[in-house]
């Protein structure tokens, strides 16, 4: 009894799909990807007084991003690894964050009298 319930487990668990294998909708990839390159420019700007200060923040950032969408760093490096191996794919996907860039810093119109 014990061999078959071990093997059922050991099956259940073999068959279970790893958070690291989801693919991550692209578009949520490219939010994901805009609030990383943001906390980058932020970090850079801070002008730590040590390279290891600026790191310990961005790893910071990134975890809590991380955690804002609801992936692991290993998931999003697997899917991030998808788009770097197909130029057309990692092109759209970087248009797409291009675009919610410009949308996140368009400046208001302002009127001329």
């Amino acid at each position: 009894m014990r061999k078959i319930y071990f093997l059922l487990c050991l099956g259940f668990l073999a068959c279970r799909e790893s958070s690291s294998s989801k693919i991550i909708e692209e578009d949520k990839l490219a939010e994901i990807l805009v609030d990383i390159h943001i906390e980058e420019s932020k970090v850079s700007n801070m002008h730590f007084g040590s390279i290891d200060s600026s790191i310990l923040a961005y790893n910071y950032q990134e975890k809590r991003i991380f955690k804002k969408y609801g992936v692991d760093s290993l998931q999003f490096a697997n899917n991030f690894d998808r788009y770097v191996q197909e130029p057309k794919d990692f092109l759209r996907l970087y248009d797409k964050v291009n675009g919610i860039m410009e949308k996140r810093f368009k400046k208001p119109e302002t009127s001329h009298r």
